[in-house]
C-alpha cells in the first residue's frame, strides 16, 4: 500500500484513487524517474549523466511546450509508469517513457511490462482525460477505457513493423544484460516477425487497458463501472489475457507543481 492512495483490487481489475501526494509516493517517484525515462541500464551504468536532477529538467522541457491535451496524456502515462509496477509487483517495465531521438511524445506502445515467472509480455495502452464537476465520472471512465481498447486492438491487428522495431530498440537500450533481457527481446522479435509476415493478431497478446481521470476525488470512479467494462471485454475475446486499471488524480497541476518544486531545490 502507498500512503495517500486508495486501492481497490479484484483479480485483474484495479481502481487507484490518489488523494494526495504523500512522502512515500514522492520517494517512489524520485527513485524510479530516471529508470522510467532512460532505462535501468543507462541510469545504473552512468548515474552522473543520467541523474534525477537532469531527468527532471528534461521532462519539464518536453512538457512545457505541449498543448494541454498532450500534457494530460503525458502525466497520465507517467503515473502509469510509476504505479503499475507498484500495483503488480510481478511485472517490470521494459520500455522507456522518453522518446530519445527528439523531444516529442514517445512513438509506439505506452508501456510494455514483462512477467518473469510466466515469461509473458503485457502491452499497455493509457488514455487520460480531465472532467469538470458536471460530468458523470463513470461515463467518462468508460469512454477512456473503450478508447484504449479500440486503439490497442487496431494496432495489434495491423502489420505495423515500426511499433515492434521501437519496442525492441527501447528494450535493448533500457535493460541490463541478463537472462530476462534475452527473453524480452526474443518475445518482441517474435511479434515483429508476425508483423513482417502480415500475421499480427491481438488474440495471442496480454494487454493492460488503463484510464487516468483528473477530477476532484470527492467523486470517485466506481469498481462496478470497471467490472462491467472488464466483463464485456472478456466476452469479446479480443486478447489472450486482460487487465483493466482506472486511476484518478485531482489535477495534473499537483504532479507538475511537485516536479517544478524538485528542480528548484
Amino acid at each position: 500500500m502507498i500512503e495517500g492512495i486508495r486501492i481497490n483490487k479484484q483479480q485483474n481489475i484495479t481502481i487507484c484513487i490518489i488523494d494526495y501526494l504523500s512522502n512515500q509516493f514522492e520517494g517512489i517517484l524520485r527513485r524510479s524517474l530516471t529508470n522510467i525515462c532512460y532505462g535501468r541500464k543507462q541510469s545504473e551504468e552512468d548515474p552522473t549523466s543520467y541523474s534525477y536532477e537532469y531527468t527532471l529538467k528534461q521532462l519539464l522541457l518536453r512538457f512545457s511546450s505541449k498543448s494541454r491535451s498532450i500534457q494530460i496524456g503525458m502525466i497520465g502515462e507517467l503515473l502509469s509508469h510509476i504505479l503499475l509496477v507498484e500495483l503488480y509487483t510481478n511485472l517490470t517495465s521494459v520500455n522507456l517513457y522518453f522518446n530519445l531521438e527528439e523531444r516529442s511524445i514517445k512513438k509506439g506502445f505506452d508501456l510494455i511490462l514483462y512477467e518473469t515467472q510466466k515469461q509473458g509480455m503485457w502491452i499497455t495502452e493509457v488514455k487520460s482525460g480531465e472532467i469538470d464537476t458536471n460530468r458523470n465520472i463513470d461515463r467518462k471512465n468508460t469512454e477512456l477505457l473503450n478508447s484504449a481498447k479500440r486503439d490497442l486492438t487496431k494496432r495489434l491487428n495491423e502489420s505495423t513493423d515500426n511499433l515492434w522495431h521501437n519496442a525492441v530498440h527501447s528494450a535493448l537500450i533500457s535493460l541490463k544484460e541478463n537472462d530476462e533481457k534475452n527473453a524480452v527481446i526474443q518475445i518482441l522479435r517474435g511479434s515483429l516477425k508476425e508483423s513482417q509476415n502480415n500475421s499480427s493478431t491481438s488474440l495471442n497478446k496480454n494487454v493492460v487497458l488503463t484510464s487516468v481521470i483528473f477530477c476532484d476525488t470527492s467523486r470517485e470512479v466506481t469498481l462496478d463501472n470497471v467490472v462491467k467494462f472488464h466483463s464485456k471485454t472478456i466476452l469479446e475475446r479480443k486478447f489472450s489475457d486482460f487487465i483493466a486499471i482506472s486511476m484518478q488524480e485531482k489535477s495534473i497541476d499537483e504532479i507538475v507543481n511537485f516536479l517544478v518544486s524538485e528542480v528548484s531545490k
